[in-house]
């Protein structure tokens, strides 16, 4: 994007942010807006935090089923290698 263009969309989102806040500090329907959005905005601030915490208990779930997984491959692995009368590995 040309450097012009970029200026110009910065002014205009700058014109845009700046309208949006004084409509909500610097009227009586701005401010009704916030203390409606207020409660809103607390719940999603709290469903956010709930997902990403599920989010990690997931992450640490599929990481200890990884490593499972990768304990079980290398025991039936050592496994096949002694039955087929390979010695086992020292690892």
């Amino acid at each position: 994007m040309e450097e012009r263009s970029q200026v110009a969309v910065a002014s205009l989102v700058g014109a845009v942010a700046g309208g949006v806040l004084g409509y909500l500090y610097l009227t009586p329907e701005g401010r009704r807006v916030r203390e409606e959005l207020g409660p809103w905005l607390d719940n999603m601030s709290r469903e956010i935090e709930r997902l990403r915490e599920v989010a990690e208990r997931a992450r640490v779930a599929a990481a200890q089923g990884r490593q499972s997984f990768e304990e079980l491959r290398e025991r039936r692995a050592a496994e096949t290698r002694t039955a087929s009368g390979f010695p086992r590995s020292a690892s």
